[in-house]
């Protein structure tokens, strides 16, 4: 989790409409997790929609994470996007699949977890 991979994410942030920031005090983090590219994660309308139903729960807080070529490359984990925190930090990882080669990614980004 270097300061590059930071500043690419406030890089997005900075670029997207419709981020959702919320205080983590006393709310459920959640994760929302696309095994592959921040490009095909945000052209997936499933995950827009899971991000806003979760969200819209005052008791949670949900954060988006992509699983980059970077992260293959150099075994780094995944963080989120809206906070840059890495995956470890959240108490619920939620996963949303669209392709079932995306499974082999999901295998590695729980594998960083562990290690």
């Amino acid at each position: 989790m270097g300061w590059d991979e930071i500043k690419k994410a406030r890089r997005r942030l900075s670029r997207e409409q419709g981020t959702i920031i919320k205080d983590w005090g006393g709310r459920i983090p959640i994760a929302l997790i696309y095994p592959n590219s921040y490009h095909i994660g945000m052209s997936n309308l499933g995950v827009h929609a899971i991000y806003s139903l979760l969200n819209s729960y005052s008791e949670v807080v949900c954060e988006r994470a992509f699983w980059e070529r970077e992260n293959r490359a150099h075994r780094s984990p995944a963080l989120c996007l809206e906070s840059q925190r890495p995956l470890s930090d959240f108490a619920v990882l939620a996963f949303s699949i669209s392709y079932e080669l995306d499974y082999f990614n999901v295998v590695h980004i729980l594998s960083h977890l562990i290690h």
